[in-house]
């Protein structure tokens, strides 16, 4: 079935919905460490008002085409509704997707850094026909109705009708923390978009679904360890690398980064020392906020500057600073 027709038997099917609740579609997506993928796509009706859409095709129904161990597909009925579900997996460097026009495009590329190994992951959705998402032309009185392309009925005044019915939800799942999405975060790793047609009227495209994440190096994080422990660094120093990792706290560059950029183990031990002083002192979220305004994770910084904040800070006391703060702080609100 092409894509043009199969669409337009799902709009048909679709417009008979249209009196009771609402549409659910999901797309959820995850990549795991070795670049193996997985997808499940989910489309949910009204189990009362299934039959009526019977006969159009299902929404997934290209993918029954699609390699056998990449995909299966089934029916079945959950808390009232009508589910029709597709399940897919790809090996490394296998594609999970048909490779078709109309079909998502999944593209995952991995970065090495110095600490981490980071994820870069891309969801491109095909978009929903012009026939749902644009509104319908005026038509005067006595007009007959024009034909689509098709050759079936314009049905481009579907979409003002179906806008509060119809829920769309795209999730992604990268291994480790998430570092940067376009999307909101939910969980470990994990992301979502979620829309309706009323978000996607008058445009040409679905929304940008992009995911970072990254994951501990434990055989770097262990070498560097291994240096700070040997220049009297705590012994759990691979442990604390990693949180601090994971918490952004440290400078992190690729591994192309020249030699002379490279930050040795005495600067992450002392980054270490300032980060430990921060969380017993002011508290982890107060740490995270000061390592950034000094931009001391970024991915420039310098010995000299980590050396200058360390040598300050470790003749202060943090307690007794922030403690004074939030007297003079709660003093001038109560004035």
């Amino acid at each position: 079935m092409t894509g043009p027709r199969r669409w337009l038997g799902l709009i048909a099917a679709l417009s008979v919905l249209l009196c009771a609740g609402c549409i659910k579609v999901n797309m959820d997506v995850a990549v795991a460490p070795d670049l193996s993928t997985s997808a499940r796509l989910a489309a949910a009706i009204d189990t009362s008002l299934a039959e009526m859409a019977q006969g159009e095709g299902g929404a997934f129904s290209d993918l029954k085409d699609a390699p056998g161990k990449h995909w299966t597909t089934r029916e079945y009925q959950e808390d009232g509704w009508t589910v029709t579900e597709a399940i897919g997996h790809a090996g490394p460097g296998e594609a999970l997707f048909p490779d078709e026009a109309d079909a998502p495009k999944l593209r995952v590329q991995t970065s090495q850094r110095r600490l981490s190994l980071r994820y870069d992951i891309s969801l491109v959705t095909p978009p929903p026909p012009p026939q749902l998402t644009q509104p319908a032309p005026p038509q005067q009185p006595g007009e007959k109705p024009e034909k689509d392309e098709e050759g079936g009925p314009d049905l481009s005044g579907l979409a003002s009708a179906m806008m509060p019915q119809i829920e769309i939800g795209i999730s992604l799942r990268g291994p480790g923390e998430v570092i940067a999405t376009t999307g909101t975060e939910v969980g470990t790793g994990q992301a979502e978009w979620k829309l309706s047609l009323a978000d996607l009227q008058g445009k040409s495209a679905m929304p940008d679904c992009r995911l970072t994440t990254e994951i501990p190096d434990w055989l770097n994080i262990g070498r560097l360890a291994s240096q700070l422990v040997m220049r009297g660094g705590p012994t759990d120093a691979g442990m604390r690398l990693a949180s601090a990792v994971q918490r952004g706290l440290l400078p992190n560059p690729p591994v192309s980064a020249t030699a002379a950029e490279k930050l040795s183990a005495i600067d992450y031990l002392r980054l270490l020392e300032i980060i430990g002083k921060l969380d017993a002192g002011a508290g982890p979220l107060a740490t995270e906020a000061i390592v950034e305004q000094f931009r001391l994770n970024d991915e420039g910084t310098t010995s000299a500057k980590i050396a200058a904040v360390h040598g300050k800070l470790m003749k202060l006391d943090v307690g007794t600073l922030v403690e004074q703060a939030a007297i003079r702080g709660l003093a001038d609100a109560l004035k």
